[in-house]
């Protein structure tokens, strides 16, 4: 089952707000937002992880950009204090949802792809941007600054001294473990084009999440910022494939590799099922998973309810 949105239907916040997508890997993690990658639950996160004491929302979002011609245009947004900001979403041209999310960027002439997969079996997310456009433009460059909530998903988190800002750098990226208990978390990238790290500790604050006031719960937190990756995107017309990878164990595998054998078995799956007793059958097996201790476990249902018998 595919579903797709134009600019137009983008552009109406009030409802693309509204407009859900959730991403599952047998393990209990998920990864959810809004059509417009903007978050407006607390339980929405790119990297939610079932630990053996509950799950966490570790990767929040990615405040993402693109660099060039000596501009920065932001493709990210946020709630805050009665406003969306950044206004990424201007430049959303489409989202379509099919095994997975893609969202289509323009600005001006070049058009940036971004796709999301979580691999099943594992705590790792996996990301693929693309470029598109024409030759006569400058160098570009992608920007991503990552906000780490590392929180229970039930609860919120606020700026505070006890979380431990520094970061590992590794050849392709980096790691960080902000709190002692919690899983360390590494983000790389596979590119044939330049790429750095550079440590910013930072807090994002005020984030809101309209969904949770509406819910009578509290709605606003702080995300951390460690610091900003950068990666020289392939030079148009060509263009190419840039992948980042975050999860909680270093990723030794070959992303490109990896990006291509969990989309063949997703669309091979979906295929297997056919119809509509095909797509339920898939959709209703993503509640079944194998629990932290090893043990099969029967969700009760996404985001925010565990393997509750009764419930279920």
């Amino acid at each position: 089952m595919r579903f797709s949105f134009d600019k137009a239907a983008c552009q109406n916040t009030r409802r693309a707000l509204r407009k859900e997508w959730l991403l599952t890997n047998g393990l209990g993690d998920y990864a959810s937002s809004t059509i417009l990658c903007c978050n407006t639950r607390k339980y929405h996160g790119l990297l939610t992880v079932n630990t053996p004491y509950g799950r966490h929302v570790l990767l929040s979002a990615l405040e993402e950009s693109i660099v060039g011609g000596g501009k920065e245009f932001t493709l990210s947004t946020r709630q805050h204090p009665g406003t969306l900001y950044p206004h990424g979403h201007d430049y959303l041209e489409a989202f379509r949802l099919d095994q997975w999310p893609q969202c289509v960027y323009r600005v001006g002439d070049v058009r940036l792809c971004r796709e999301i997969q979580l691999v099943r079996g594992e705590s790792l997310l996996l990301m693929r941007f693309s470029v598109r456009g024409p030759t006569p433009v400058p160098p570009l460059t992608l920007r991503l600054r990552p906000l780490l909530a590392y929180r229970n998903f039930h609860k919120l988190t606020h700026a505070n001294p006890d979380l431990r800002a520094e970061t590992t750098p590794l050849s392709d990226g980096f790691s960080i473990t902000p709190y002692e208990g919690l899983p360390t978390l590494y983000i790389q990238c596979q590119t044939s084009q330049k790429h750095s790290f550079t440590p910013r500790p930072d807090w994002c604050r005020n984030v809101e999440y309209f969904e949770e006031r509406e819910r009578g719960f509290d709605d606003s937190e702080d995300l951390f910022m460690p610091g900003t990756l950068e990666i020289a995107l392939p030079p148009l017309p060509q263009g190419g494939y840039v992948y980042v990878a975050a999860g909680t164990e270093p990723c030794a595998e070959d992303l490109c590799q990896l990006w291509k054998a969990e989309s063949s078995a997703r669309i091979a799956e979906h295929h297997k099922g056919g119809g509509l007793m095909g797509q339920l059958a898939q959709a209703g097996g993503q509640f079944c998973i194998t629990s932290p201790s090893g043990r099969p476990a029967v969700l009760a249902g996404y985001p925010w309810f565990g393997a509750w018998g009764r419930d279920t």
